[in-house]
């Protein structure tokens, strides 16, 4: 195929584009299609990107830095492969849609520098062999699926005031906030909103909600490779929130044509998700017998146990 570009815009790459174990991304490229450009990835080489990259110099809108393909003059990651490591020099600003995900970072932590402001949405979504994702002091936004790699711990630091839908996989063991942190904190390894008392995210087999948090956010429990979750969730629950996977992610990832098929389908009730059919669910819910978390599973069909006390 050679590379794919298109009026300037970069679509797809195959294996005759990568020399060496290195991608060199053509001076010709104005902007790119993140979307066609994973789905090419996926019909050539499956997920990981396990290959180096270049830009070349006479490039007028990109450079190469760190294995980073930079959006000059705004300092935006557009495009990371396996063997990226966002620079730390201040010069990038953000990072884009996409541009990580998929990545197979090789067992190694993950440093988000300081001169970041924005992670955008699915920047790391489902990156894989990551130790940790630390946040450095400076990040202030992350959003939606941003961060939904796999990955054994995730630390945020002070300045984030602003997380969107986590949809955190079931491997993530540790979730861990500056104490400092004005808008966000963590507990039992859940991540927690200040402003309204909402968990955002979960980590582990067995979560236990503090007291005091109102409300369980959409994909604050996600799906993954554990067949029962157990979730205990505290009397001050008075809100779980639905959420259907939305279309925009999945065209987003896999591009315009994507249509999930009901084998594929992802049906969702309150974070626990069923096969559409039956009780193959993810997590349990234990909560007091008249509390509004029983109350919720029985009315959407969710697998559920009572409090010691009540059984």
């Amino acid at each position: 195929m050679a590379m794919l570009i298109e009026d300037g815009i970069w679509k797809g790459y195959d294996k005759s584009d990568i020399i060496g174990g290195i991608l060199t991304i053509s001076q010709e490229v104005r902007g790119i299609d993140i979307a066609a450009l994973h789905k090419s990835m996926f019909q050539h080489f499956g997920s990981g990107k396990r290959f180096r990259l270049q830009v070349e110099k006479q490039n007028a809108v990109y450079y190469s830095a760190g294995n980073c393909m930079v959006e000059r003059g705004s300092g935006k990651v557009v495009f990371g492969t396996a063997y990226s490591e966002i620079p730390h020099d201040g010069s990038i600003k953000s990072i884009g849609i996409g541009a990580l995900a998929w990545c197979d970072f090789g067992d190694r932590k993950v440093v988000v520098p300081g001169s970041v402001k924005n992670i955008e949405e699915c920047a790391f979504y489902a990156a894989y062999n990551i130790q940790e994702l630390y946040i450095s002091s400076g990040v202030q936004n992350i959003f939606n699926f941003a961060l939904s790699a796999k990955t054994k711990a995730i630390c945020f630091s002070e300045t984030v005031g602003q997380i969107g839908y986590c949809d955190l996989p079931d491997m993530v063991e540790i979730i861990t906030v500056d104490k400092v942190n004005k808008s966000f904190y963590s507990e039992n390894n859940c991540l927690i909103r200040k402003s309204d008392m909402a968990v955002l995210a979960m980590a582990g087999n067995t979560i236990k909600i503090p007291d005091g948090v109102k409300t369980i956010a959409p994909y604050a429990c996600a799906s993954g490779s554990i067949p029962t979750r157990l979730v205990i969730v505290p009397d001050s629950v008075e809100q779980i929130e639905n959420d259907i996977m939305p279309n925009r992610l999945l065209t987003m990832m896999y591009g315009g044509k994507f249509s999930a098929t009901n084998e594929n389908k992802l049906a969702e009730r309150g974070n626990f998700y069923f096969n559409g059919t039956g009780c193959d669910c993810v997590a349990i819910i234990k909560a007091s017998k008249n509390s509004y978390a029983i109350r919720y599973a029985e009315r959407h069909f969710i697998a559920h146990r009572y409090s010691e006390s009540e059984i």
